[in-house]
This record gives structure tokens, sequence and C-alpha cells, in this order.
């Protein structure tokens, strides 16, 4: 789909840069458009996403899932977050550090496919409005072209956002 934008078409890899926010107020998810990234051929490539993530309230989690259009014979990714957990993780990402001690770095596991909804919710944000930084990193093993997306919701009706200057990163491995 997305054939503007690219970075680096360089040894199968291609990066994408989100260039207008996607802002969902809903448990359905949408397609983030402008990173969709076209696979070409039937094969195994690595993504990285690297996501600025936002809600508009903090008990308000964000909500990614990843979706091929084409046969996915095999996924497995991961999703990472600085957690709000000093002893454990809590769910709730942080958009700073405590200085003097750190955080936990929390992570999902993604192992399906999804589109409108999720398959990895976090339960809120430390300061509502902020950046927390995500990665979403996999491997995904596809028979044959489509395009890799990235889907987002809210964990309720308040607003969430993936904020432009997110991008992914998806190089082809064999």
């Amino acid at each position: 789909k997305n054939t503007t934008g690219i970075l680096a078409p360089l040894r199968g890899m291609r990066a994408l840069r989100l260039t207008a926010e996607h802002s969902v107020s809903s448990t359905v998810a949408t397609e983030v458009t402008g990173l969709e990234v076209a696979i070409p051929a039937a094969g195994t490539y690595q993504f990285i996403y690297h996501l600025l993530l936002q809600s508009t309230a903090a008990g308000t989690g964000v909500g990614v899932g990843i979706n091929y259009t084409g046969t996915a014979t095999r996924l497995a990714a991961i999703r990472n977050y600085l957690s709000g957990g000093a002893a454990a993780c809590s769910g709730t990402m942080m958009s700073s550090a405590n200085v003097l001690t750190g955080n936990i770095y929390e992570g999902h596991a993604i192992q399906a496919e999804t589109t409108t909804s999720v398959n990895s919710m976090t339960t809120g944000v430390q300061s509502a409005n902020a950046d927390c930084y995500n990665k979403v990193e996999g491997i995904i093993v596809v028979s044959d072209t489509g395009n890799l997306e990235l889907w987002h919701a809210s964990e309720t009706a308040s607003a969430t956002r993936v904020e432009e200057e997110s991008c992914v990163i998806v190089t082809r491995l064999v």
C-alpha cells in the first residue's frame, strides 16, 4: 500500500515514518494508516515498530496488534515499554523513568494476527498526553505478498494516539 515515505530501500530493508497522528476513542481497533509495509515476496521478515503512544486519560491503556493481509505461517513478537511498577509489572506505561532507582521494563507476547481487537493492551499511562515509548519487534514468515499492518485501540472510550514520528523498519531475513 504505502510507497511514499520509504526511508531506506536498501538490501530488502524498508522504513516508514508516521506523518500524522492516529487517534482512536474505541475498544475496536483500526489500522494505523501510514505504517503499512508492502511485503513483496514470500519469506522471513524481521520488523521493529518504534512507537510514541499517548492517552488522554492516565487510567486508559493503549492497545496494539499486528496484522498481515496475505498468508502468514508464523508470527512471534514482543511489545516492550517502561513500566510504572517498582517491584512488579503494573501494565502502566511510563513517560519518564525514576532517576535514582529506574523502572521495570514490561513486555507482552504477540503470537497471532489481529485486526479489530488488539492482542496487547496496557492498563494506563503515567501521565495523560505524554509520549510513552513502545517497541514492538518480531519475526513474521509469509507465503505470499501482502501488507504488514499495525492496529491500534483504546482500553475505553477515551482517546489514545499513535503519534506522528512513530516508525517501522522491516528487513527480509530469508
